[in-house]
Formats: C-alpha cells, structure tokens, sequence
C-alpha cells in the first residue's frame, strides 16, 4: 500500500466533498498554522479546520479515538481557533453516533464518519467512486 497516495486520495476527495458544502479554495494562514491540519479552507467570515484520519478496522478502538480526540482539542486550544470557526474530524471508519454528539456537545467539533461520508456523496457518483478508491487502498 502506497500511503503517499493514500493520502492525497484522502485530501482530493475532502477537498470536493467540503467544495460541495460551499467552502472554498484553501486560505492564507500561516504555515505553522495550515501544516499542523489536513485542511484549511475558508467559508464567508468562517474558517474550517478539518484533521482527516483512515484506519484499517472498520470501527475506531476507544484507545485511538481518545488520543486523536486530546490531540484535535490540544491544536484547537493552542492555535486559540475562534468559536465561530468549525472544526471537523473525517474518520474513514465507523464511529457511534452518541460519541459523535458527545464530542459536538462538548469540545465543539464535527465528526464525520464512514457513515455521513456515504450519505453526503450518495448524489455525486465521482464522490461515491473516490471514497470507493480510497477503501481499496486501504
């Protein structure tokens, strides 16, 4: 498995799906800023930072999703990113969706799952095939 094409399979096919929500080329931050996240793009006055993990299970082990989860709240709180800002956690595997409105409720950020994947492309067949792709390489 190449993880370098991986990767940039994962970032294309987040870039179009988020580009279908209405957010927009990827901003100016400062590069301290953008490399510590998957993306950055910018909607109207708001911006959204979103962290993009696979795994090779198909559920996330409570072990995993916890340090991603602290490492996530950690970078949110040391870059001081503003309320109004969104920030999204895309995980390629399944999540409950308790645990996805727990952490809304509390730290303030969107979880995509496998499952929310699926529902937003089910209208763009290019979408469903990448996010195809993206599981085969996996």
């Amino acid at each position: 498995m190449d993880y370098r094409a991986l990767g940039f399979a994962v970032e294309k096919f987040s870039k179009q799906l988020l580009k279908q929500f209405g957010y927009v080329k990827d901003t100016t931050q400062t590069k301290r800023d953008v490399k510590t996240w998957d993306l950055c793009m910018k909607y109207q006055d708001k911006h959204l930072w979103c962290e993009c993990k696979t795994y090779k299970s198909q559920f996330v082990s409570p072990t995993s999703g916890n340090s991603l989860l602290k490492d996530i709240v950690m970078r949110k709180t040391i870059q001081q990113i503003p309320d109004k800002d969104i920030v999204l956690l895309m995980v390629f595997s399944k999540i409950p969706s308790f645990q996805k409105d727990v952490i809304y409720k509390r730290y303030n950020i969107v979880v995509w799952d496998i499952d929310n994947l699926v529902f937003y492309c089910k209208e763009s067949s290019s979408l469903l095939k990448q996010l195809s792709q993206i599981f085969q390489r996996m």
